[in-house]
């Protein structure tokens, strides 16, 4: 299949406006979670109260409630991912082709920004659902490059035999341009397929290609991150709880804010008073008010201060706030970062189920990264001038358990019980400590500290002793 037909045919399945509808939504998710909300709070606040609104918007307040939850609930990437190749060993034990696992761990792995990448990966992907990473050789910086790929700048041709997986995939290369006549959607996008790699314009969903030549990948590019694995579509359908709540949030907190102006002010109010003009008002100002009849009553001024029920309205939105962190796992206290816990066990327990989703998500990630160092070794290896010749080699991916912090010295006491019991050694928690190294390493690593320790800290025992953590085990 060529460009042009991948391209038309995908149209032909999405309507071009629902396209665009698409990515407009994702845009709006990636400025609530980047806090540039101030243009949708207006927008929001002007459609719910159309005839109060521009007055309702000089009480607005923006929160950055979506990026909150959003990182909160991304925890898989906070230390690095252990991400190497594995050849075997030899006849002496000793690792083979050591030096393309050096050139590889080098060049691809060793990078700050790709767990910086993947960090953000994980908090699209709660974002926005489905995100890609695309490989990149920048010639220039010679060094290779990730490039993130979402709904918000990217459209797909699905395999109608399996839905979940794309025949093309079109990502844009330009923002659209806006003038003062119209909206004219001018969009370039590079879109590949397994055989070409195009340069796409398409005005108001009329595509035309620019330029074409093969793909000197053979594959597309792109690896997808999803923490659900679909099977009847490609994108996932709907809107973002998180999202809808930050705009709902934000409106009813302009609410309060004009309810809490009303109450520190006072309002004045006259009765039977006729006359026109002015009334001046101030700290020392005298009113002298008469009735304009015969007979009539007598003109009234006071002061009125509307006694809302602030608390009791404040305190149901919050409870709005907190009813959304639970439905994402996340325990009202643990989202509050709450400092009453009496330890790091009770606090480990109020985060059990963002713990317990980022396990079940784990072995999907651990899978993309594996499709994406393959990605990234076949665009490295066409693009550079080294060869990473990794045929035959095992990816190895390892992230590491998703802990709770917590008190250094609640974490000793606990270990020195363990130790105690005779259920632990110190082995067993330097593998906790290093999920990276072996038995043998731990042990080794263990001997170093001990005979470091009878040279350079005289008074070892007297702290071990103290700690519960000195023996030998």
């Amino acid at each position: 299949m060529n460009t042009l037909e991948a391209i038309k045919q995908s149209l032909r399945l999405a309507k071009w406006q629902d396209q665009l509808d698409a990515m407009a939504y994702a845009d709006l998710c990636l400025d609530m979670y980047n806090f540039e909300q101030d243009i949708i709070s207006r927008k929001v606040i002007s459609e719910m109260f159309p005839n109060t609104g521009k007055d309702l918007c000089q009480f607005k307040e923006d929160f950055p409630l979506t990026s909150d939850l959003i990182n909160k609930l991304a925890l898989l990437f906070k230390q690095p991912p252990v991400i190497s190749l594995d050849f075997g060993k030899d006849a002496n034990e000793q690792p083979l082709n050591q030096d393309t696992v050096d050139l590889f761990t080098e060049e691809l792995v060793n990078k700050p920004m790709l767990n910086l990448m993947l960090l953000n990966t994980q908090r699209y992907v709660n974002l926005l659902g489905k995100v890609g990473l695309m490989p990149r050789w920048y010639d220039r910086k010679k060094k290779l490059e990730y490039y993130l790929i979402h709904r918000g700048n990217c459209f797909v041709l699905q395999d109608k035999d399996s839905p979940s997986n794309a025949l093309a995939v079109a990502y844009r290369v330009n923002p659209l341009q806006d003038t003062y006549v119209a909206t004219k959607q001018i969009n370039r996008y590079e879109m590949w397929t397994d055989e070409e790699k195009s340069l796409v314009e398409i005005n108001n969903g009329v595509p035309k290609v620019i330029t074409s030549e093969p793909n000197p990948y053979k594959v597309i590019p792109i690896v997808w991150f999803d923490n659900v694995v679909q099977y009847d579509d490609f994108w996932r359908e709907g809107k973002n709880p998180i999202i809808e709540a930050n705009k709902a949030y934000n409106w009813k907190r302009a609410l309060i804010n004009l309810q809490i102006a009303y109450q520190t002010y006072s309002t004045l109010v006259t009765e039977n008073y006729n006359a026109t003009g002015e009334i001046k008002v101030g700290c020392t100002a005298y009113l002298n008010l008469q009735s304009d009849k015969i007979g009539g009553d007598l003109a009234k001024a006071y002061y009125i201060t509307p006694d809302p029920k602030l608390e009791l309205v404040l305190n149901t939105i919050e409870q709005f706030i907190d009813r959304l962190a639970n439905s994402q796992g996340l325990s009202t206290a643990a989202f509050r970062q709450s400092t009453d816990f009496p330890s790091g066990y009770a606090l480990k327990l109020s985060m059990t189920d963002i713990i317990d989703r980022n396990k079940l998500e784990k072995p999907i990630y651990t899978q993309a990264i594996k499709e994406l160092m393959q990605t990234a070794v076949i665009v490295y290896n066409n693009d550079s001038d080294k060869q990473i010749r990794a045929d035959g080699a095992n990816y190895i991916v390892d992230i590491a358990e998703v802990t709770v912090d917590v008190d250094p010295i609640e974490k000793n006491r606990d270990r020195a019980m363990q130790k105690s019991l005779g259920i632990a050694s110190s082995i067993d928690f330097i593998i906790e400590d290093n999920p990276d190294l072996t038995r043998e390493q731990a042990i080794e690593k263990f001997e170093r500290i001990k005979q470091e320790n009878s040279l350079y800290v005289s008074n070892a025992d007297e702290i071990g002793k103290e700690l519960g953590v000195n023996d030998n085990q």
